[in-house]
């Protein structure tokens, strides 16, 4: 098989590969032995997987609130949209990306929440910029 191992060599490459696979006490794997053995071991694949999903999971989260946003910025409108609704939702992403970085746990597990939560304050200000003054 081949071994790939010669793209440690790469600029940048070794963080990424400790990224993909963390060094620990308690884990059989490494960078190092994962590309030398990347077509064998099924552990390394399995990391490789989870990694690449939550990357994908964090970029796709990012297009949720695209086509709101998209269009409140075209109209310069916020008709339709519940303050109320956004200010909860702010609440819920906060908890989840708090506790997630409280806890120390990797950016692929509670990323899309912040993405998410980068989107509700985005259309937030919105809402602050574009909504008519009320008038009594």
């Amino acid at each position: 098989m081949v071994s790939l191992s010669f793209l440690l060599n790469i600029p940048l490459m070794p963080e990424m590969a400790n990224y993909v696979w963390p060094i620990s006490e308690t884990s059989l794997i490494s960078p190092e032995y994962c590309l030398e053995y990347i077509w064998d071991k099924g552990d390394c694949w399995k990391s490789l997987i989870v990694k690449l999903l939550g990357i994908i999971m964090i970029l796709a989260a990012f297009l949720n609130k695209a086509p709101i946003l998209a269009n409140v910025l075209s109209k310069q409108s916020v008709a339709g949209l519940s303050i109320a609704s956004l200010y909860s939702e702010i609440i819920v992403y906060s908890n989840q990306v708090i506790y997630g970085l409280r806890v120390g746990l990797p950016f692929t597990s509670y990323g899309e929440n912040g993405a998410l939560l980068l989107q509700n304050v985005t259309l937030i200000f919105c809402c602050w910029q574009f909504s008519s003054p009320r008038t009594s």
